[in-house]
């Protein structure tokens, strides 16, 4: 069974490495562990520069398709 959780909060911290996705806009960036999800660079995502028709609690990361994380348990 996979546990491995399937979307990210800005903010979280980063535990395993790799490419992943920004829900609102699908910008692709690498995270590796000891960083923390951060507002998405592209659009802007959970920032007050972030697009007009941003809604609030969509600034979520997921795995890339091609490259999901696995579970090193």
């Amino acid at each position: 069974m996979n546990d491995t959780k399937k979307t990210f909060n800005r903010g979280d911290a980063v535990e395993r490495e790799g490419t992943y996705v920004c829900v609102p806009c699908g910008f692709k960036k690498h995270f590796a562990p000891g960083e923390t999800f951060s507002e998405c660079t592209s659009c802007m995502a959970g920032s007050n520069t972030g697009h007009e028709d941003y809604v609030e609690g969509l600034e979520l990361w997921e795995p890339a398709k091609d490259e999901e994380p696995t579970n090193t348990k």
